[in-house]
C-alpha cells in the first residue's frame, strides 16, 4: 500500500485553514471513537524528512514513498490500532520544532538521541544503532591539510561531528541533504563528505555501484528513536509496547534485513 504523505504547501497553507482542518479532525476523530467503541483514532500522524536513503525516500520509477523508517511506522501503527499513518514532510532541522507545534503525533527520520533534543522531545526505546562515517569518491585522490573542503548534512551530528574534527583542515559545506552532499563530492567541491553509516552503505552498495567508499568511522554506536511531545506519556508507551512485538515477531528483523543486510 502506497504511504500516505503530505507535503508542507498541501498540509499547512494558512494558519486560519490548519485551525479548521485540527477543529474538523477531532470531530472526526471523536466520530470514529464512538463508531469503533474505543478504537484508535483513523491515522496516526508522523513528521519526517523524506529525503534520507534508506531511511525515508521517494523510489525512483513509481514514484512511491517508502524506506526504513516508513514501513517501520507504518507496522507499529498497525499494532497500535491505527487504520495507517499519515507523513507529514518537513525539513530536517524543522522536525521537533513541528511536532512541539502540533503538527504531527510524532517524528521520525532517523533522529539520533542526544542532550540537546532531549530538552526539545520525548524518545522511544532505540529501534537501530547508527554512526557517523567519513565517505570520498572511489580511486579519487583527496587533497590534504588545510584544502580539504568537508560536506555534510545541515542539523544532523553528522554535522556537528564534521565542526569537531575538519574544521582546522578546511571549509565545512553545510547541504541539505545526502543527495546534495554526494553531488558536491563527484563535482570535486568537496574532498569528503560526513554522513550515516548505514545510508552511506545503502547508498554504495544501491545507487552509487560503488563509486563511493567508507574511509573512516567513528566508534561511538548512536542510538535511533521516534519522536513524541514532551508528556505524552501516553503515546510514547504505546509506540514502545508495539517496537517490542514488532522485534518479537521478527517482523523487524525482517524489515531492517531488507533494508540493512543482515549484520547490525
Amino acid at each position: 500500500m502506497r504511504a500516505k504523505i503530505i507535503k508542507p504547501e498541501r498540509r499547512y497553507k494558512t494558519e486560519e485553514i490548519y485551525k479548521m482542518k485540527r477543529f474538523f479532525a477531532a470531530i472526526a476523530a471523536a466520530l470514529t471513537l464512538f463508531a469503533a467503541g474505543g478504537a484508535e483514532a483513523a491515522a496516526l500522524r508522523v513528521g519526517t524528512d523524506a529525503d534520507f536513503q534508506p531511511y525515508e525516500y521517494y523510489r525512483e520509477g513509481d514514484g512511491a514513498f517508502t524506506g526504513f523508517d516508513v514501513e517501520l511506522m507504518e507496522e507499529l501503527a498497525k499494532l497500535m490500532g491505527y487504520d495507517g499513518v499519515e507523513f507529514v514532510e518537513v525539513s530536517f532541522h524543522d522536525l521537533l520544532g513541528g511536532l512541539n507545534e502540533d503538527k504531527y503525533d510524532a517524528a521520525i527520520a532517523a533522529l539520533i538521541v542526544t542532550a540537546e533534543r532531549r530538552h526539545e522531545a520525548d524518545f522511544s526505546v532505540p529501534y537501530a544503532e547508527d554512526r557517523t562515517v567519513t565517505v570520498t569518491v572511489t580511486g579519487r585522490a583527496a587533497p590534504v591539510g588545510k584544502n580539504m573542503k568537508t560536506v555534510t548534512e545541515k542539523g544532523t551530528t553528522h554535522m556537528v561531528f564534521a565542526q569537531q574534527n575538519y574544521a582546522q583542515q578546511g571549509e565545512i559545506i553545510v547541504a541539505d541533504n545526502i543527495k546534495q552532499a554526494v553531488d558536491l563530492l563527484f563535482a570535486g567541491k568537496a574532498g569528503r563528505a560526513v554522513t550515516s553509516k548505514l545510508s552511506a552503505r545503502y547508498l554504495i552498495e544501491n545507487v552509487y555501484d560503488g563509486r563511493l567508499v567508507i574511509t573512516s568511522e567513528d566508534g561511538v554506536a548512536q542510538p535511533l528513536a521516534i519522536a513524541v511531545r514532551k508528556g505524552n506519556a501516553e503515546l510514547l508507551d504505546k509506540i514502545n509496547d508495539a517496537l517490542a512485538r514488532c522485534k518479537e515477531s521478527g517482523a523487524y528483523d525482517k524489515l531492517y534485513a531488507k533494508y540493512f543486510g543482515a549484520d547490525k
